[in-house]
């Protein structure tokens, strides 16, 4: 098998930021940099909430863990925006959240690219927002 060894260097420092092996199109090796401009960032709630301006920018998102409070399911929506869109609008990304129940959604490590913003919302529609009671704790990690 081959093996091939790929890495990024910060132009300012010489540093590497992340190396990776790979042997035979397997990963084997991935180191991360060290320095805090390699991690994400988050975004939280305070309190329950009906929506979350995660960025107000072009980002990407990596992941969103949460907590439905509501005694029914809802839909939690994700949205190419700067701001929160008005009921109607059509989603980027749907998911289904049972009543009163946790919900994560790892979007792997290549994250999903959002050109205008990335905002979350809950809704008891899936095709188009209709956005609901402030019974949603949302955490996001983006760049």
């Amino acid at each position: 098998m081959t093996s091939v060894v790929t890495a990024q260097v910060d132009l300012t420092s010489g540093q590497p930021t992340e190396q990776r092996q790979v042997d035979g199109g397997a990963l084997v090796v991935q180191i991360p940099c060290d320095r805090s401009t390699c991690s994400p960032l988050n975004a939280t709630t305070t309190a329950y909430a009906a929506s979350l301006v995660i960025k107000a920018s072009e980002g990407t998102l990596y992941y969103v863990s949460g907590f439905n409070s509501k005694n029914a399911e809802q839909f939690i929506l994700f949205f190419d925006s700067a701001a929160l869109p008005a009921n109607g609008a059509v989603p980027k990304i749907v998911y289904r959240v049972d009543a009163r129940a946790d919900f994560d959604f790892p979007l792997d490590h290549f994250g999903r690219h959002f050109r205008n913003g990335i905002v979350v919302s809950n809704s008891s529609t899936g095709p188009t927002l209709t956005i609901g009671s402030a019974d949603c704790w949302f955490d996001a990690q983006y760049l």
